[in-house]
């Protein structure tokens, strides 16, 4: 019994991690595309900021493909990395 509900709750603790990184995954694909971002010019940076959560958002169209990323969760700065690095944008994230 006591292994039926460790199991439980293991599955919805998995499951609720990979909700919160797919839905921060996405979040932050929508700020470095946003169509404000993109309309700026391209040296300038965004700043946003909710409740408890800031980030700062600079992207540089013509760059060379550096970044600078700290969001504080390593898949997100190896992504955000490997995107800025092929796609030769400057990429700067902080959360």
């Amino acid at each position: 019994m006591k292994n039926k509900i460790q199991k439980k709750y293991i599955k919805e603790l998995i499951l609720l991690i990979s909700s919160f990184i797919l839905g921060s995954i996405f979040t932050i694909i929508l700020l470095v595309f946003s169509p404000l971002s993109l309309i700026l010019n391209s040296n300038n940076g965004i700043t946003i900021s909710k409740d408890k959560t800031k980030i700062y958002e600079k992207i540089n169209l013509d760059g060379n493909g550096n970044s600078d990323i700290d969001t504080g969760i390593g898949f997100f700065v190896h992504m955000l990395t490997l995107f800025a690095f092929h796609s030769n944008f400057d990429l700067v994230v902080k959360a």
